[in-house]
């Protein structure tokens, strides 16, 4: 079923120290991570100051699109869990100074609770 997920597009959760060291040079001094989920390609993270997301375009995957989301910039956010014939979950943010929503696929087995539970406490800490 892992092989299959994987190229289905599936999320997978990451290792929080395998993300870490990935991501150690666009991280600053003292940010840490604290859930990681890895597409096929692409990777979406969650450290106590922003959410990060990667997009690799290209055969290749050389070229890597990185996308920051302090949450103190995030005004409300949605999600929405995967149903019985819709398996994808969704999360949706509303930053402030934007119109248009930024949507995240989550794609397979992702703990959208547990999502929901730290982009909370990150979003309401830094309102707060």
């Amino acid at each position: 079923m892992g092989l299959i997920s994987k190229l289905l597009g599936n999320a997978t959760p990451q290792d929080i120290e395998k993300a870490t060291k990935e991501l150690d040079p666009i991280l600053v001094e003292g940010e840490t991570v604290q859930i990681a989920f890895k597409f096929v390609r692409d990777q979406v993270i969650f450290t106590d100051l922003r959410l990060i997301t990667i997009d690799r375009d290209g055969l290749s995957l050389s070229r890597v699109r990185y996308r920051s989301i302090p949450y103190r910039r995030v005004a409300s956010f949605s999600v929405e869990t995967a149903g019985l014939l819709d398996l994808d979950a969704e999360l949706e943010l509303q930053l402030t100074g934007n119109s248009a929503p930024v949507r995240i696929d989550l794609k397979g087995s992702i703990p959208i609770r547990e999502v929901y539970r730290v982009l909370s406490h990150f979003v309401l800490e830094k309102q707060g």
